[in-house]
């Protein structure tokens, strides 16, 4: 009896399932009561196809929701969950006792996802994990819609892509031409040192395969490969309309005059020998330092250049300016280089502007049996003074006069007056007034002049 007893025992805990979750069905939180079809990946428009199974019909489980409890089950009592929802029976199929089968049909990528298996445990309202499986409803790779290359300074090409949307995990690897003494050899992969990301590709010249910078297209094939299959596509790059140079160098002014300022600039770093085909084109940018809304004006300079003259200056103005350039077949105001800058002042002047008098722009107070003249006029901006100590010069004599009287506005009448007053003035006398802008390098070459009757007694 003792041994009959024993050899029960034994057949007992042969059909329970008592195995902890070492090697089991990722996922479980338990142990191993079932196994699920592999995560696998599926075209848009196939069917999600999963496979439940259970090992036995008797289980025990251990855990920390459930002690030791024994449990009779098949496959009725199996049902899947997808996003915390449980999946319509309409979509499950008893296959055997044991087996319960999963089938959604005309997937979408919304399918993709995580998908478990679960167990309701007879009467009771507790339901336990069988196992789960990850399912990527996809499409095969795909070409890819955002290529683009950019070399800095001519030295390091750098060429990325983006890939399009696709649940399956797909990696896309890019190959370079191999060039040797001028023939085209093949493709080389990127190479391990420069590999930027998963996304993009570099090449120095001193990698393997090399930047090939005089090539003036440049060749790739760019492969993309999942699960569901692979693609291979060609892709050819203008290669000089992608090279964004640093900025020039060495910006200097000299040979300033009132009206111009001379530049000297150099090409980027490199660029003097570097046989660079397609050449650098600059433009020139300038504005006045001391306006705050005035715009950069701009001047197109040409290719290779490496000096300018900058006429149509204003004197004594401090200037902003600033060289940049681009690759002669580049397009897109992103492609210009930054750009190197300098201040620079043109050299003093006269006043090139005079006061704006019109007619009747003066005023007349009459006195006993003399009178005063009161001339107005429209300032000269500040921008425009041409130099230091700027004020405005007024010379007045009567009509009939030949000598002309001058008064010197620099302690009577401020730079930013409108008007100024001649006293003790013959009623009976018409006067001749003239007014010029001055500074301490001259007055005006151009006067504004005004004549005032006398005044009836």
């Amino acid at each position: 009896m003792k041994v009959k007893y024993k050899i029960q025992c034994a057949w007992l805990l042969v059909l329970s399932i008592l195995v902890n979750v070492t090697e089991a069905c990722w996922g479980r939180p338990s142990q191993i009561i079932g196994n699920l079809t592999n995560d696998y990946s599926l075209v848009v428009g196939s069917t999600v196809d999963l496979n439940c199974t259970l090992l036995q019909h008797k289980i025990s489980l251990v855990n920390k929701d459930h002690k030791n409890e024994t449990y009779f089950v098949n496959s009725t009592h199996l049902f899947f969950r997808f996003n915390n929802k449980t999946v319509e029976e309409e979509y499950i199929h008893i296959v055997d006792p044991l087996t319960a089968r999963l089938q959604v049909p005309n997937a979408n990528i919304e399918q993709t996802g995580k998908y478990y298996c679960n167990l309701r445990l007879p009467e009771t309202e507790k339901s336990t994990t069988v196992c789960l499986s990850n399912i990527y409803v996809g499409y095969k790779p795909r070409e890819v819609s955002s290529f683009s290359c950019l070399s800095k300074n001519f030295e390091k090409l750098t060429c990325c892509w983006r890939p399009p949307t696709n649940p399956v995990p797909t990696t896309y690897t890019l190959k370079s031409q191999v060039i040797s003494g001028g023939s085209l050899l093949g493709y080389g992969k990127c190479p391990n040192t420069t590999r930027v990301n998963n996304t993009c590709c570099q090449w120095g010249v001193d990698t393997s395969p090399p930047y090939y910078r005089n090539q003036e297209q440049l060749w790739f094939t760019l492969t993309g490969h999942n699960r569901l299959g692979s693609i291979t596509q060609n892709i050819m790059v203008d290669h000089y309309k992608f090279v964004l140079p640093d900025k020039p160098s060495q910006l200097q002014a000299s040979e300033e005059t009132p009206t111009n300022i001379k530049l000297n600039w150099l090409p980027p770093k490199n660029f003097a020998t570097w046989d660079f085909q397609p050449g650098l084109v600059y433009e020139l940018l300038y504005k006045p330092n001391n306006s705050k809304n005035e715009t950069w004006k701009i001047i197109k300079l040409g290719k290779n250049i490496g000096t300018h003259n900058l006429m149509g200056l204003v004197p004594n103005t401090a200037y902003d300016l600033s060289v940049r350039c681009r690759s002669a077949e580049a397009s897109g105001e992103d492609m210009w280089s930054k750009g190197v800058s300098t201040l620079a002042r043109t050299a003093p002047d006269v006043p090139y502007y005079v006061p704006n008098m019109t007619e009747g722009s003066f005023e007349v107070q009459k006195l006993t049996d003399r009178r005063s003249i009161t001339l107005y006029w429209k300032p000269i901006p500040e921008e425009h003074y041409n130099g230091k100590d700027f004020h405005y010069v007024i010379y007045y004599k009567p009509t009939y006069s030949l000598n002309w009287k001058r008064d010197v506005s620099e302690k009577p009448v401020k730079v930013t007056d409108i008007k100024y007053t001649f006293s003790n003035l013959n009623l009976n006398v018409a006067y001749n007034f003239k007014i010029q802008s001055a500074n301490e390098e001259g007055v005006s070459r151009g006067m504004e002049d005004i004549t005032v009757e006398s005044t009836e007694n």
